[in-house]
């Protein structure tokens, strides 16, 4: 299996990332499964609406438009995304992991931060 940088699941993520990152919550949410299973650093959220209120508080740190993709490799399904974004103008660098299910949606995230706490 070839991992690539445009793949439909690298391409997808980055969209997901782009939305929250721009502040469209709305449109995050419509890009995640029901089910999804997503960590961070600890911290294990279960189902969309522990994922938003989790995103809601991630995205209220961030210095909006600061998302830059540092690298992504992927396939049709999976991603992974090394990221940085700013937090008062202090670089939170990430490492990424995506799952798409069957629908396209992201099914189960894996996030490591490192530097800041979040």
């Amino acid at each position: 299996m070839s991992l690539q940088t445009d793949s439909p699941a690298v391409e997808f993520a980055r969209r997901h990332m782009e939305a929250y990152s721009s502040g469209d919550l709305a449109a995050a949410r419509g890009n995640v499964a029901e089910n999804v299973q997503a960590d961070t650093n600890g911290v294990h959220l279960d189902g969309i609406e522990a994922y938003m209120a989790g995103l809601t508080r991630f995205t209220a740190i961030l210095d909006p438009g600061s998302l830059r993709v540092l690298a992504a490799r992927g396939n049709q399904h999976q991603a992974i995304i090394m990221t940085e974004h700013t937090t008062g103008g202090q670089p939170l660098p990430s490492a990424r992991t995506f799952e798409l299910d069957e629908n396209g949606k992201i099914k189960a995230e894996r996030v490591v931060f490192f530097g800041l706490a979040v």
